[in-house]
């Protein structure tokens, strides 16, 4: 079980490979009869050993097998999906070692201590091993005979109206042919296309080339937001920008197909409408599959950000509150707090400051491991914290002043990134705001809360 746990969650992302494949298999092999077995009648070690290689055998070879374990999966874990392969069937020798295990390990252990036990790391390990599909994306597209084409896979006859599985003529079914490099820039007659890089955004000039003006993008705001959608804050994905596009002549006009990637695609109708399409679950190009623009944005990073830095804010207004009646414990509350935010962190980080950045190496054990540290840390200093509050040297007054300036100083970081959720103001504009709100209003608070006497000078009383 730990070897299928290590395997799944950190060895296939960093290797990926046939190597973490087939250990995959092989271990997943043994941890399944047992937890089989735990859903059967007492006595089924027998019995779910061969069920488990009767339902391996029908998945690897099946491709209805393959199908159904797919849908499963995506049930159990998230989107996935499972290949037939017969030759993992070399993997069957596994069972073997699971029933030899079970026949060293039997026991008299309760049936209720290794349901609890086993069930929980079970569940963890196997839902690991169905991976995330690779994610449909808009890279290519062309025109082919008058037929518009997108990365060799999707086609439309109607000007990018409705878009179809793409089936190659003779003319193009060359292997040297098969896949077109695209253009960043077209003309039709005087009307001239290009894309802007790094960004989803089209410009348009009207007198061959000389002047551009905007035609048409989605706003940087609304791009992290769909790359939170499609993307996922994933380092190995691409960010979603405007690839590559194409212009074709139709009747009453011109139409242009723009490839965003992971957006799908963008068209301009010959009236001059924008439309976008996506893909759907099932990998068809449909409007209806574009994501709104108008959707909130996936703001769970910025929130446990927003939540941290209220926690370590109220930690401080104890301690300042408490400087004098306790020299150390206040300022280890506020260190030790520190800490522990910042050990919590880094796991929203790569997301709240760019969705393809990373602050640590790519998938990597070691910031689950320093988040569990770091909540440690925070549980104890909340328990040192308490003691500062019934010790006396915060009165209950003061601790709801420093729940207040923690509040405050959350909603300082919520806020602005709740207003780039809803489309209000770029990600950017966001961040910069919460960065210089949220430490403003925490000084400012921390001075309105210090001692009186502490100010002035005076160890015993304020002057009358």
């Amino acid at each position: 079980m730990i070897v299928l746990l290590l395997n799944d969650h950190i060895l296939k992302h960093a290797w990926p490979g046939f190597v973490t494949a087939k250990l995959s298999d092989l271990a997943g092999l043994v941890v399944a009869p047992p937890l089989v077995a735990l859903l059967l009648l007492r006595r089924a070690d027998l019995a779910a050993t061969i069920l488990t290689g009767a339902l391996f055998t029908v998945v690897k070879t099946t491709e209805t097998g393959a199908e159904a374990a797919s849908q499963i999966w995506t049930t159990l874990a998230g989107s996935s999906r499972v290949l037939a392969d017969p030759g993992d069937l070399l993997a069957l020798p596994a069972l073997l070692l699971a029933w030899w295990v079970r026949q060293r390990s039997r026991r008299a252990v309760a049936a209720r201590w290794r349901v609890l036990t086993a069930v929980p790391l079970a569940v963890l390990a196997v839902t690991a091993t169905a991976g995330h599909p690779g994610m449909p994306g808009a890279e290519v597209v062309d025109l082919r005979d008058g037929v518009l084409v997108l990365d060799s896979r999707y086609a439309s006859h109607d000007g990018g109206a409705t878009w179809e599985t793409y089936v190659a003529s003779d003319a193009y079914a060359g292997p040297e042919r098969e896949y077109q490099p695209g253009q960043r820039a077209a003309c039709l007659r005087e009307h001239c296309y290009r894309l802007v890089r790094h960004h989803v955004k089209v410009l348009r000039s009207g007198d061959g080339g000389r002047t551009w003006e905007p035609e048409w993008e989605i706003p940087p705001g609304r791009v992290t937001m769909l790359e939170r959608e499609l993307v996922g804050g994933r380092p190995d994905e691409d960010p979603i920008v405007s690839r590559t596009l194409v212009v074709q002549d139709r009747p009453g006009g011109h139409v242009v197909v723009v490839a965003n990637g992971r957006d799908g695609v963008a068209v301009r109708g010959v009236d001059g409408t924008w439309r976008r399409f996506g893909f759907s679950a099932d990998g068809r190009l449909l409007e209806s599959a574009a994501i709104p623009l108008d959707r909130p944005a996936d703001d769970d990073a910025e929130m446990l950000v927003a939540g941290l830095a209220a926690a370590w804010a109220t930690l401080l207004g104890l301690a300042v509150q408490s400087v004098r009646a306790r020299r150390a414990r206040p300022w280890l509350v506020v260190v030790l707090g520190g800490l522990g935010a910042l050990l919590i962190a880094p796991l929203p980080y790569e997301r709240v400051f760019g969705p393809h950045q990373n602050v640590m190496t790519d998938w990597s054990p070691l910031p689950p491991l320093l988040a569990a540290l770091g909540a440690a840390l925070l549980i104890c200093v909340v328990v040192v914290a308490c003691s500062l509050v019934s010790d006396g040297g915060v009165g209950s007054r003061g601790a709801v002043d420093a729940l207040a300036l923690g509040v405050a100083v959350g909603l300082c970081v919520a806020g602005p990134f709740k207003a780039w959720s809803t489309g209000w103001i770029d990600h950017g504009a966001a961040l910069a705001v919460a960065v210089v709100a949220a430490p403003l209003v925490c000084l400012l608070g921390a001075l309105a809360l210090r001692p009186r006497r502490y100010l002035t000078g005076s160890s015993t009383s304020s002057p009358t």
